[in-house]
């Protein structure tokens, strides 16, 4: 549990940057309507002999709830443990919970055959929690933050430098975390969103249905949705509260409004949806709202030569709202991407004071008990003699 510490690596944050660029990119350039697919990456079932939470939770009760509620993907998200019971199925992706320590710093990986057992278990260091990004992440699979704000493990100033992630779960059934993602993208992190139940108890409408994503994607197959996700080509749902039934929920689908336009030209966003909003927030840099607009069916931003991105929240009937991956500013080629470094320097030091300090208090000891022994001994053998 303690090994870890005494090898940790020391990080070079890169400098805190901001979008730019003479382009706009759009996540949804590309878009096909006839593609989409609904998914919720993040739902526990029993596992560990009913140690951890999700332990009343059913697989076959967990696939014939989403099932009911008309989901493509349905991801059961075990933690520390990649669960097979759709293995067979077109739809499926192999996905964990990862992290087992008190902190509750936990990271959904999407994509991975195999389960990473690395990890802090006592508390985290920025530096910490960099290196089991990098532990964890390759270039297949996805990684994604979830519930920062859960026990404090995450602060919003972690993401000014945090890298080597890809999502952030900016919905959860109980909570969201919009504070945390505006606070990567305004420090120049292109992280995409995910929306996700985290449900523990399927049979409750307060954590089934509630959350969840609509994926843009050629095909169901692991590699299209990551990709998908990746990108940007998704947006999140936050769907009926829990004082709607599951009978409620499912009759409310068809009246859902559909993602039918998104463009970009001359730096004016113009995003269009089949059935009128109640209220449309564009939002900016530090999460500052930067235009409303009310009852309609489209919308449109046009970039100022401040905005470095721009977010949409659109609000619709019964409080449902629908979140859009962020508009940014960039070179029209590639979205830049920052990653820590390893300070060699520092970690060279950290290393060596981890393992000096306690020689220096333990060798003094060691000498002193060991003279300790030498003396008894000689006594007793000279009371013999």
């Amino acid at each position: 549990m303690i090994v870890p510490y005494f090898f940790g690596i020391s990080y070079k944050f890169p400098a805190v940057k901001i979008f730019k660029g003479d382009f706009i990119y759009n996540p949804y350039n590309e878009i096909d309507s006839s593609k989409w697919l609904k998914a919720n990456f993040h739902a526990h079932s029993r596992v560990w002999l009913g140690l951890t939470n999700g332990s009343m939770n059913k697989m076959h009760d967990i696939v014939k709830a989403y099932e009911d509620l008309g989901y493509d993907i349905i991801g059961i998200s075990d933690y520390m443990r990649i669960n097979k019971y759709q293995s067979n199925s077109k739809n499926y992706i192999p996905v964990y919970e990862h992290g087992y320590g008190v902190s509750k710093s936990h990271q959904l990986v999407i994509g991975s055959d195999e389960v990473n057992w690395f990890d802090y278990a006592l508390f985290q260091t920025l530096n910490c929690k960099q290196e089991i990004f990098n532990k964890l992440k390759t270039d297949a699979n996805l990684i994604a933050i979830v519930h920062p704000s859960m026990n404090k493990a995450y602060s919003p100033e972690d993401f000014r430098y945090l890298t080597n992630y890809d999502c952030l779960e900016i919905l959860r059934h109980d909570r969201n975390s919009l504070e945390y993602w505006d606070t990567a993208l305004s420090n120049g992190h292109y992280v995409t969103l995910l929306a996700d139940d985290d449900n523990h108890e399927i049979q409750s409408p307060g954590e089934t249905g509630r959350c969840y994503n609509m994926i843009n994607s050629k095909t169901s197959s692991r590699n299209d949705v990551i990709n998908s996700i990746k990108k940007g080509n998704s947006y999140g749902v936050d769907y009926l509260k829990g004082d709607h039934d599951f009978e409620s929920k499912k009759n409310n689908l068809q009246y859902l409004a559909k993602l039918e336009s998104v463009s970009v030209k001359d730096n004016i966003v113009s995003i269009r949806f089949s059935r009128p909003f109640n209220e449309f927030k564009f939002v900016g840099q530090n999460g500052k709202i930067k235009k409303t607009i009310n009852d309609s069916a489209s919308a449109s931003y046009e970039f100022s030569k401040d905005d470095t991105y721009i977010r949409a929240e659109i609000m619709f009937e019964n409080n449902i709202k629908y979140y859009l991956n962020p508009f940014i500013r960039y070179d029209g080629e590639k979205i830049e991407k920052y990653i820590a470094e390893i300070d060699y320097t520092t970690t060279y030091i950290y290393r060596s004071t981890l393992i000096i300090i306690p020689a220096i208090i333990f060798i003094p000891f060691f000498f002193r008990m060991r003279k300790k022994r030498l003396f008894k001994n000689g006594t007793k053998i000279n009371s013999i003699s």
